[in-house]
């Protein structure tokens, strides 16, 4: 779970969303693993998460 709260750190986000446990695990695998070979994409994933982060606007209680 460490490179999952690195994930979100990444992005300014206080808690561990699902979509950054995703990224956690395709960073683990780094393309060589189950969802890689199942065609879901790093970066493609990346820019889904962002999106929806945005999206979801400021977590309750984040400083600005």
């Amino acid at each position: 779970m460490g490179v999952a709260r690195q994930a979100a750190q990444k992005r300014f986000v206080p808690k561990k969303p699902s979509g950054h446990v995703l990224l956690a695990l395709l960073e683990f695998e780094d393309g060589a693993g189950l969802l890689s070979g199942l065609g879901v994409d790093k970066e493609a994933a990346s820019s889904s998460v962002a999106a929806s982060v945005a999206a979801a606007g400021p977590a309750p209680g984040a400083r600005s």
